[in-house]
């Protein structure tokens, strides 16, 4: 993604998009992985927790887009973002 091509409040919205999205999917895979272990089917079950684990890739996706605009490094923005902010920082889409 080009920074100098965009401009900066387009950006800035962008950013806060992308990190709405991201907490969005954050919450979403950390709340069905709550479900695991209560299914009367194993393979329902495992279904389950793997949706869940599709939504956090997806969260880690929408944090490397977000990096990415930000110019920080996407392979370490991720845990940054979510294990150092205060419960109040998180947004919902």
């Amino acid at each position: 993604m080009n920074n100098q091509s965009t401009p900066p409040n387009l950006q800035k919205l962008l950013a806060y998009k992308l990190l709405t999205l991201g907490d969005d999917e954050l919450i979403l895979g950390h709340r069905q992985s709550e479900w695991c272990g209560h299914s009367p089917i194993l393979e329902e079950d495992i279904a389950f927790a793997n949706l869940s684990l599709d939504e956090l890739g997806h969260a880690i996706l929408w944090y490397q887009l977000h990096a990415t605009l930000l110019g920080e490094n996407p392979e370490t923005y991720p845990d940054k973002i979510v294990y150092f902010r205060e419960p109040f920082e998180y947004r919902c889409a």
